[in-house]
């Protein structure tokens, strides 16, 4: 296992490559679920806007991955399959995290010691004094070794489970057939999601029995939103999708949700956005701007994109090129149209407290 962690000669699977790297690894980091650590879910102060916080959080991250590998197919060999590899890693991370602890304790009582008290032999000491000031360097040096390492092992599995969603969900975008007609294969889940679901609960069964509480969340909080995420810019890669092909997808995205839920025991409503994103491909692609227009903006304007390009290659009789271009300069109105509403509100709502 250590040659997935301080190995930099080979080429190594992804999420170990990533978290040696100082910049991915210092953003991990700076999120407030790495943070959020120190403490269980429910024993955490509460603070207002807190859930906007952590998806703001959230959506940095999955900003961050999908921005690296939202476009590429992911290999077999660039994931760890073995889950008992990562149930090592698992251990490995609880026991450097509890030799980093004794060895700081052995440097705070070492260096009590190097506090004279009065009566004691100064001339005795300082002849000491060289060879305890190397050992207590030399301790402290051990100390943030082993947090850093424990602190890399925890770190892989986190981006492990992510780039495990990457290595099932995009080839079901890129690879998949949602182009089809309501028929057996259209009310069976995607193969992929099933093997998605079946890695992320071994892989929750493995971390269960390995970490304390609060790092398995760690582990699983925020993976709903990057999923949603992965879901909804797969949209980008869609040939065509059908009625049928939503339906499919949407029957997905609900095995997914549940599983999850099962895991961290929330409600994992990211979920709920990639879904009701897919439902909107029921629509017209004319329908579908007056519905940004009645429901306001719920999306980015590229996402909404995706959405229009695909609805335009997966349905007949909706016009040309230009038409599309039409639709689309139609789109960039009205989003800032509403921006536009939406910073008047707020104004005059400040203008009345």
């Amino acid at each position: 296992l250590q040659k997935y962690i301080v190995q930099s000669d080979e080429k190594l699977v992804i999420s170990a490559s990533w978290a040696k790297d100082d910049d991915i690894s210092r953003l991990l980091k700076s999120l407030p679920n790495w943070s959020n650590m120190a403490q269980p879910k429910q024993l955490r102060p509460k603070r207002e806007e807190e859930e906007d916080f952590i998806r703001a959080a959230f959506g940095k991250e999955s900003e961050v991955l999908i921005g690296n590998l939202g476009d590429k197919l992911i290999p077999q060999q660039e994931i760890l399959r073995d889950v008992s590899d990562l149930k090592a890693l698992a251990n490995m991370h609880e026991s450097l995290e509890w030799l980093a602890g004794r060895t700081k304790t052995a440097f705070s009582n070492l260096s009590a010691t190097q506090t004279m008290s009065p009566g004691q032999d100064s001339h005795a000491s300082m002849e000491n004094l060289p060879a305890s000031e190397q050992i207590l360097q030399t301790l402290s040096e051990l100390a943030r070794s082993f947090q850093e390492m424990a602190d890399r092992c925890l770190l892989v599995l986190h981006l492990e489970v992510r780039v495990h969603c990457f290595h099932y969900l995009i080839p079901l975008a890129k690879q998949g057939n949602y182009a089809i007609v309501a028929n057996v294969e259209s009310m069976d889940y995607d193969p992929l999601v099933v093997r998605l679901n079946k890695d992320i609960s071994a892989i929750e069964e493995a971390m269960s029995a390995s970490l304390q509480q609060h790092k398995f969340q760690y582990i699983f909080e925020g993976l709903g939103h990057l999923i949603s995420c992965i879901l909804i810019n797969g949209a980008h890669y869609f040939k065509r999708i059908s009625e049928s092909g939503i339906k499919k997808m949407c029957r997905n995205i609900f095995i997914l949700q549940q599983n999850l839920t099962n895991i961290t025991m929330s409600r994992e409503a990211d979920l709920d956005f990639a879904r009701q994103y897919y439902e909107m491909l029921y629509n017209t692609a004319d329908e579908l701007l007056n519905l940004v227009v009645d429901q306001g903006v719920k999306y980015t304007e590229l996402e909404y994109i995706y959405a229009l390009n695909l609805l335009h290659r997966s349905q007949t009789g909706v016009g040309d090129q230009t038409t599309q271009n039409m639709r689309l300069q139609r789109l960039k109105e009205i989003i800032c149209e509403q921006a536009a509403i939406k910073q008047a509100t707020k104004d005059k709502k400040i203008t009345t407290v």
